[in-house]
């Protein structure tokens, strides 16, 4: 995988923007189970990791392997982008 392009990432986050629209707008307005508890990037962080995991069929070790790899990047970029768009210092 070439980790000097952002293309296969965004590509992979893309699908996920209405998922993560939906967690802003309940976590925003209180209707989501944890959003006394948690704040905003928990919430779209814990969401969109877990629509990865959820929405992936059975695959052998090796994929998993260069999965988590992938997720680690993808986990950098969304902060990277929460920081910037959502929670400017």
């Amino acid at each position: 995988m070439d980790t000097s392009s952002p293309i296969p990432i965004i590509k992979a986050v893309l699908p996920k923007v209405p998922l993560m629209g939906k967690t802003a707008l309940t976590h925003s307005l209180g209707l989501s189970e944890n959003a006394k508890h948690w704040d905003l990037r928990t919430a779209l962080t814990i969401n969109v990791l877990r629509s990865f995991i959820v929405d992936s069929p059975a695959e052998p070790i090796s994929k998993v392997q260069r999965f988590v790899v992938f997720s680690h990047q993808i986990l950098s970029f969304l902060k990277e982008i929460l920081n910037t768009f959502l929670f400017p210092s």
